[in-house]
């Protein structure tokens, strides 16, 4: 495997003059997504599974499972199939965020297409496992996921019940609480098993993507606290080579390191400043750094675009986004070669 030098990119964003722009509308007068680039379309399918090995310790039912939901994006062949629905009952979230947040959700027309053929390119892809943060959803980042897909990479999101604001079994969302978890390493361990379960999974799927998923080219990725998830899987589990930390504050990339794999930090806003202190010169060489100056720890997600009030302030939230897709793509193309 090759080493990643410990680098950090100073990111300046342009921003283009003031034209009272608005994005993209699709044929059916939605809102379209960016592509971020990329050589594939998107394909893409929502699956859910009951983990019953594990009970579900945020509810009072003792017989209750965990129940993990995720979905997968992968390279595609241009499809006229239907794409894919943003959110999972915008009606909840609706109640949960205010006012015109349904009108919104409704209006997003992601650029994934529901079952599209695998692209032929390659006969296996490189798998990157996503983990959304506090009170957020799988959804939230799809401009950034879709962006790996058309890269090249299948990028599997999990949505973790409790962590996430979730649609749950009974079909209403699941409060972000971490009342029912005994200690730091109770919840980093629920959260990463949630991974390792899906992960297990992912041989046994239906969806176009099945045989098409490189077991020896899988990494993780975590935003905020969904980093506790990927640190977890990537520092015991062995199927997990590589991991990014994008902009949380407290977990360090120390323990992936040390287990001799390579990690990447996004700095936004949270992170820390040095992500290689303490470690020694050839620890710190697995260490990739990307910094995006004066952005903030949501700016991955995608409602800076969605919720930009002129031109400049939607061109900069898709640079942003570009620039992070750009660094984790050069990141795991490498970290997992």
């Amino acid at each position: 495997m090759r080493r990643i030098a410990a680098v950090l990119m100073t990111i300046a964003v342009a921003c283009a003059p003031d034209d009272g722009g608005r994005a993209a509308a699709t044929a059916d007068g939605g809102v379209a997504l960016p592509t971020l680039g990329g050589s594939f379309p998107v394909g893409t399918a929502v699956l859910t599974w009951t983990d019953a090995a594990r009970l579900e310790g945020a509810t009072a039912d003792p017989d209750d499972r965990r129940q993990v939901r995720a979905q997968i994006w992968w390279p595609a062949t241009d499809s006229a199939a239907p794409r894919a629905a943003y959110f999972d009952r915008p009606d909840l979230y609706a109640e949960a965020w205010g006012d015109g947040v349904q009108e919104l959700l409704e209006s997003v027309r992601p650029n994934a297409r529901l079952g599209a053929p695998v692209a032929d390119a390659m006969r296996k892809y490189p798998v990157l496992l996503y983990s959304h943060g506090w009170n957020s959803t799988r959804s939230g980042a799809t401009i950034l996921i879709e962006g790996l897909a058309a890269r090249g990479f299948v990028v599997v999101a999990v949505e973790h019940a409790y962590m996430g604001l979730v649609v749950g079994p009974d079909g209403a969302l699941t409060p972000p609480s971490e009342d029912h978890f005994a200690s730091a390493d109770d919840i980093a361990a629920t959260y990463g098993g949630d991974v390792a379960f899906v992960l297990d999974q992912l041989g046994d799927i239906e969806a176009p993507i099945a045989g098409r998923m490189d077991p020896n080219r899988i990494g993780a990725i975590g935003h905020s606290s969904g980093f506790l998830a990927a640190r977890y899987e990537c520092v015991n589990d062995v199927r997990v080579t590589a991991c990014a930390n994008i902009d949380a504050p407290g977990p360090s990339v120390a323990a992936i390191v040390r287990a001799d794999k390579p990690a990447a930090v996004v700095r936004l806003e949270r992170a820390p400043e040095d992500p290689a202190e303490g470690l020694s010169d050839s620890q710190a060489r697995l260490v990739a750094v990307l910094e995006v100056p004066s952005a903030h720890h949501t700016a991955i997600m995608d409602w800076d675009y969605l919720e930009a009030e002129s031109d400049v302030e939607r061109r900069v939230a898709e640079q942003t986004l570009r620039e992070v897709v750009d660094f984790l793509d050069a990141f795991f193309k490498d970290a997992l070669a």
